[in-house]
């Protein structure tokens, strides 16, 4: 058998004229995942109101890939018209205007604003077309968010009518995702406060022609957490650690802010003052000045400001993207092919990206595309977006920076590293 090993390895290597460094996995799992129902503060919230929870987790380990907030969406109408109404172009995370979370010592581990235009933005790059006709599915995503037919709330009786959506914890907020494939230790999670400030109905929802309007929602959640029991000698491990020098937790934060641009602005200039260690990248996009009262405007379609749109990032007077300027559309999706195609693989073809998304898309990191890299950017040395359009349309830009984030606990006290 040695011998027989022994001649296949070699067979591989000689094959692929390169050695594969091959290390057994380890696994501390000892049990199969336990869900623990995790209820909010309250049962229900309305519309406008801050969905607030706290987590009990208690000694166990957390998995976020197998954690989900679960969420009853109802929906009123006027008793009289029937609904046609559904999440747009978005899903079930257009609920979630701003997110703040703490650690249990009082730390603020992040504050975000417009949250949900961040995470359509970045699952329409990031996501395959089988994760948006399964797992998106569950979250809310339509194949075809405009065609007849295609909504979740159609009843005509006088009940509000109740649709049920799960979206993953680490889809939540890239927080709980981590910079790894992880698992939280109690000292990461237990205690952990999260507060989800819900969005108007008019920017939630988009309500098809004739649909009856929208008199309220009703928003009934509860967290299903997915516990996870390890050896008595790695929670003995994790727990001296966190002891001695402390547990870090590395996570991607978005720091994201809206400039508005009046229609006789054709050329103009965004300026982006973050002072952080690692910044990732840019995600820019333009949504059209339309109040987000108005349930018939989808708040969610990001659009091309023209035809012949040019745009560029200065960063300590460098020219970015990669030294140049970008002038055309097709320009602007390699940008973006260039920038997550090597490290997250996206199967967005021109035409989705230019029907559903219309992100603008600089990698800061450098041009190796590693990992641990990135560009330091202080007060000297922020990013400024030029920006020339040719359309006279009231326009709001939304610049994103992505910037890597350590946060260190211990059983006690915690601190954020930026």
């Amino acid at each position: 058998m040695f011998i027989y090993n022994k001649i296949i390895m070699t067979t591989v290597y000689d094959k692929n004229r390169m050695n594969y460094s091959f290390a057994q996995p380890e696994s501390v799992k000892l049990l199969p995942t336990d869900l623990q129902q995790i209820p909010f503060d309250d049962q229900s919230y309305d519309e406008g109101r801050t969905m607030t929870l706290t987590f009990s987790s208690g000694g166990y380990f957390v998995d976020p890939e197998k954690s989900y907030i679960s969420l009853g969406v109802s929906i009123t109408g006027n008793n009289i018209d029937p609904l046609a109404v559904n999440w747009g172009k978005g899903s079930c995370a257009n609920l979630f205007g701003g997110v703040r979370l703490y650690h249990k010592s009082g730390t603020q581990i992040t504050h975000n604003t417009n949250l949900d235009l961040w995470t359509k933005a970045k699952q329409y790059i990031e996501k395959d077309s089988f994760w948006f006709n399964t797992q998106g599915v569950i979250q809310g995503y339509l194949v075809s968010p405009y065609a007849a037919g295609q909504v979740f709330w159609s009843s005509t009786q006088a009940t509000p009518e109740t649709k049920y959506f799960k979206i993953k914890l680490c889809d939540l907020h890239p927080f709980f995702r981590g910079t790894e494939s992880k698992i939280f230790s109690p000292q990461l999670i237990d205690g952990l406060r999260v507060e989800l400030d819900l969005n108007t109905k008019g920017r939630a929802f988009f309500t098809q022609s004739g649909s009856s309007p929208i008199v309220k929602y009703t928003v009934q959640p509860d967290l299903q957490c997915a516990l996870v029991e390890v050896q008595d000698q790695a929670a003995d491990i994790t727990n001296d650690i966190a002891n001695k020098r402390g547990l870090q937790w590395e996570f991607n934060d978005v720091f994201m802010t809206t400039v508005g641009i009046d229609d006789n602005q054709n050329d103009f200039t965004v300026s982006l003052d973050k002072a952080v260690s690692l910044a990732q990248n840019v995600i820019t996009f333009t949504r059209t000045r339309t109040g987000d009262e108005d349930t018939e405007f989808d708040s969610h379609v990001f659009n091309e400001p023209s035809a012949n749109v040019k745009w560029n990032y200065r960063i300590a007077n460098i020219l970015y993207p990669f030294k140049r300027q970008v002038a055309s559309t097709i320009d602007t999706y390699t940008t973006l092919i260039d920038s997550f195609d090597w490290e997250c693989g996206t199967n967005l073809s021109y035409d989705e990206w230019k029907t559903y998304n219309h992100c603008y898309i600089t990698l800061l990191r450098t041009e190796g595309h590693l990992l641990n890299t990135g560009i330091y950017l202080n007060s000297n040395k922020k990013i400024e977006l030029q920006f020339q359009k040719e359309d006279s349309n009231n326009l709001l830009v939304h610049t994103c920076l992505e910037h890597r984030k350590l946060l260190t606990v211990n059983g006690v006290n915690s601190k954020i590293d930026t």
